[in-house]
């Protein structure tokens, strides 16, 4: 069960929130805890780099947003409305504030908004990412895209009508 939902905003991310990024990038990463400190700090930089290089490739008008909560930044995301669909590129929240609400509330955010849109919003996710899964089953994402083989799993919830639509 989620903590009961907070309010959050997002802005932009900037230059400046750089090493925010490579922190939540890195903390994302648990499975690299074990190696050598040089090795790891190489590693992560080698696979941000690679992020944000494939980011750019194949959703080059996403936007990339930083996570606030209670005035301070906590997370970030990465959507892309660009494509018949929305999609959520990438979602992260900081260790010390997850389980509190604060991923649901920016899904719920992202949600809203393509439902404005007519959009469905599609995401992938590690198989073995058993709270995010958790968390997007919740939300009413459903697998499209299980291969079994290990590899990212894909999910999607199907579009809303708009509020404001009879």
């Amino acid at each position: 069960m989620h903590a009961t939902q907070v309010e959050i905003s997002r802005r932009p991310a900037a230059a400046a929130d750089d090493q925010l990024i490579a922190d939540l990038f890195a903390e994302s990463r648990p499975d690299l805890d074990l190696l050598p400190p040089d090795t790891r700090a190489t590693l992560l930089d080698l696979q941000l780099r690679a992020q944000r290089a494939h980011h750019a490739v194949a959703h080059p008008d996403a936007r990339h947003e930083i996570l606030v909560a209670e005035g301070r930044d906590v997370g970030r995301i990465v959507v892309d409305v660009s494509a018949p669909e929305t999609r959520i590129v990438d979602l992260v929240v900081a260790r010390e504030h997850r389980r509190q609400g604060i991923a649901t509330a920016a899904l719920t955010d992202v949600l809203a908004e393509a439902g404005e849109r007519s959009q469905p919003v599609g995401l992938s996710v590690w198989p073995t990412n058993h709270p995010a899964l958790d968390l997007y089953t919740g939300l009413g994402f459903e697998v499209v895209v299980d291969r079994g083989d290990g590899t990212h799993i894909e999910m999607r919830r199907e579009a809303s009508e708009p509020k404001d639509r009879p």
